[in-house]
Formats: structure tokens, sequence, C-alpha cells
């Protein structure tokens, strides 16, 4: 069995407080990744589903909590950073014709 991080039990702990922003915000960058281009997508939802820490809106929500921000516009700003860091390395792959995308 993999022994749990300190690290990993934070990211945990911080998750459980923003839970509810988490969830909108992952609705909303789901809701996005319409295109008229076919396989854009398939390619956005396959991206999306294979995870990750998405550390970018966590930190995002959390500061947006950590200011009482009434309003729900950090959770749209949550999810185009996280759409911007996706759309990044998804590029980056390109450029160096990586056999690999995320």
């Amino acid at each position: 069995m993999r022994k749990i991080s300190k690290a990993d039990l934070s990211l945990r702990n911080l998750k459980k407080l923003i839970k509810k922003e988490f969830n909108e915000t992952d609705k909303l960058i789901r809701n996005q990744i319409n295109s008229d281009v076919n396989r854009i997508p398939k390619l956005s939802k396959h991206i999306i589903n294979l995870g990750g820490k998405r550390l970018r809106p966590m930190l995002t929500i959390s500061c947006a909590k950590m200011l009482k921000v009434r309003n729900k516009n950090h959770i749209k700003l949550a999810a185009a950073v996280e759409l911007l860091h996706t759309a990044t390395l998804l590029h980056d792959d390109v450029v160096d014709e990586s056999n690999y995308k995320r």
C-alpha cells in the first residue's frame, strides 16, 4: 500500500474546503470544450478526463475565499486558468511533435 504524503493530505483537506466551488469550476470547464471542429471536443474531453490535481483552479478558488469574494467570477477565472494551462500543454505537444498527448 502506498504511503500518503503530507502534501497529499494537504491537497485533500484543501479540496474539502473548496469542494462546492471546485465542482462548479469542473462543470464549467466541461461545458466549455465544445467546438464545430469535430476533433476538438473529443480531444478536449480526453485531456480533461486525464485528471491531474488542478492546482491552478484550486489556488484561484482558495484566494477568492481568503479575500471573501462574494460573486462567482472566481469560478469563471479558475476555469479559464485551467483551460489555458491545458491548451498550452497540448500546443507544446503539437509543436514538439510528441507521440504522447496529454
